[in-house]
């Protein structure tokens, strides 16, 4: 399907902020974008107002845009709300309610495991909010990964995901990973324990907080 020239403009613009091509403190303008992707201003202006609206960017008229800048305190919000909501998916297949998706959401997982592997810090965060969303789609509420996929985009301008994003920041020592904690609970859960998958998550988000706390240092 091809897309209108506002639709490519917003698609490549957002990658692009999603995968840390954009400076935090550079304004840039709609001319140089517009020359780069080989379009008007107009649809790039409309891409723009979008990327606005769901909070990336702080947009100025004519000239261009900013990242926004998402607190820490935002994103440790919304990691302890993706791992609730995650939990309550994990009840539902306890009860019998949903079918645990193991295969699915191990394969999601997987290429995570690659990216990280090759130290492709950028693209192994985003993998892993598929893997949340894979375990959130058991809800079976559009609204609501919606609703989560407009949150995680927000943090993307954060200085902490910056941080985090940065190979020179990776701590070389550390013997906890994102993923050691969902291949315990992918384990687990596939083996119907989902008392121990939801522990996992548990886990999870009190490394989270502390990754959190040691990238905020930095």
């Amino acid at each position: 399907m091809k897309h209108s020239n506002e639709q490519s403009a917003y698609i490549t613009i957002k990658q692009s902020i999603l995968y840390g091509s954009f400076s935090p403190d550079e304004l840039y303008s709609e001319a140089t974008l517009s020359k780069k992707l080989n379009m008007s201003r107009t649809p790039v202006r409309s891409a723009l107002k979008i990327l606005e609206k769901e909070g990336l960017i702080s947009y100025r008229k004519n000239r261009g845009f900013l990242l926004r800048n998402a607190s820490n305190h935002e994103l440790l919000e919304l990691t302890q709300i993706s791992v609730l909501w995650m939990k309550e998916a994990l009840q539902l297949a306890k009860k019998g309610e949903r079918k645990f998706q193991s295969k699915e959401i191990q394969e999601q997982l997987d290429l995570a495991k690659e990216y990280r592997c090759k130290n492709e810090y950028a693209r192994y965060i985003n993998q892993m909010t598929k893997v949340y969303l894979k375990i959130m789609e058991m809800l079976e509420n559009q609204l609501l990964l919606a609703t989560y996929e407009d949150l995680w985009a927000r943090q993307i301008t954060s200085s902490l995901y910056r941080k985090v994003t940065n190979v020179e920041n990776a701590d070389k020592e550390k013997t906890k990973s994102t993923i050691l904690f969902f291949q315990k609970l992918i384990d687990e859960a596939s083996k119907g324990n989902y008392d121990t998958a939801t522990q996992a998550l548990d886990e999870y988000f009190e490394y989270a907080k502390s990754q959190i706390l040691r990238y905020e240092q930095l």
